[in-house]
C-alpha cells in the first residue's frame, strides 16, 4: 500500500511534465506534425509517359527541326565519295540514302537533309576510313548558297553526321567546306568548297 503510493505522485508528475512538454514542442516548432516523419529514399529513374513505340510514331511524323541533327547518318551501304575523303548525300528526309535513328520526319518543302560519312572512302594523306570521324560543326548560308562545315572529332565526343537545311536558293547550290586548314574534308575544292549539289 505504501509504495502504490509512493508511485502515483511520480506518476502525476511525468503525465503532467509530459504533456506541458508535449505543447512546448509544439508553440516552438511551426513544423510540428503528428504525422510520422518522411523517409528519403533513393532516386529512381522517371517512368516514360507513353511506351517507346508511340513515341518513335510521334517523332517520325513531326516536321523536321532546321539544324545539325544527331539522329540521321547515312544508310548502311556504298555511299560516293563527293568531296576529298567523304561520302555526302542530300536529299529528302524519306530517302533511303539515309538512315534515321527514330523515323524520319515528315516532308518540308522548304528543306532537304544532309548526311555525310567515312565508312568505305579511301582518303590519300588521311587516317583509314575506321579512324575518321566527319561531323557537321555549323551550317551556313552565303546569298542562295548553303555552306555545311564539317571538321574531324576525336573519339569520345559525339558525331553530327547529319542536318536539315534549307534548300538553296534559286541560282544556289550546297556546298561542304572543312572548319579549318588542318580538316583533310572537302580540301583541293575551289574556294575550299566541295559541290555536293
Amino acid at each position: 500500500m505504501r509504495l502504490r503510493a509512493a508511485l502515483a505522485p511520480a506518476a502525476l508528475f511525468a503525465l503532467v511534465f509530459t504533456s506541458a512538454c508535449s505543447g512546448a514542442e509544439k508553440a516552438s516548432d511551426p513544423n510540428w506534425s503528428g504525422e510520422k516523419p518522411e523517409v528519403n529514399r533513393p532516386l529512381r529513374e522517371t517512368e516514360e509517359m507513353t511506351n517507346a513505340g508511340a513515341t518513335a510514331a510521334s517523332s517520325a511524323s513531326e516536321p523536321g527541326v532546321i539544324g545539325v541533327r544527331h539522329d540521321v547518318m547515312l544508310s548502311e551501304g556504298a555511299h560516293p565519295a563527293r568531296c576529298n575523303c567523304l561520302a555526302v548525300e542530300v536529299g529528302p528526309a524519306s530517302d533511303p540514302r539515309f538512315f534515321w535513328t527514330a523515323g524520319a520526319p515528315t516532308a518540308d518543302e522548304d528543306t532537304v537533309t544532309i548526311a555525310l560519312g567515312a565508312r568505305g572512302v579511301t582518303c590519300a594523306g588521311g587516317d583509314a576510313d575506321d579512324r575518321r570521324r566527319p561531323s557537321i560543326s555549323a551550317v551556313d548560308r552565303v546569298g542562295d548558297d548553303v555552306i555545311v562545315e564539317v571538321e574531324d572529332l576525336p573519339d569520345g565526343r559525339p558525331i553530327a553526321s547529319g542536318a536539315v537545311i534549307q534548300k538553296p536558293g534559286p541560282r544556289g547550290n550546297v556546298y561542304v567546306r572543312p572548319r579549318n586548314a588542318k580538316v583533310i574534308y572537302a580540301r583541293g575544292a575551289p574556294d575550299n568548297r566541295c559541290k555536293v549539289r
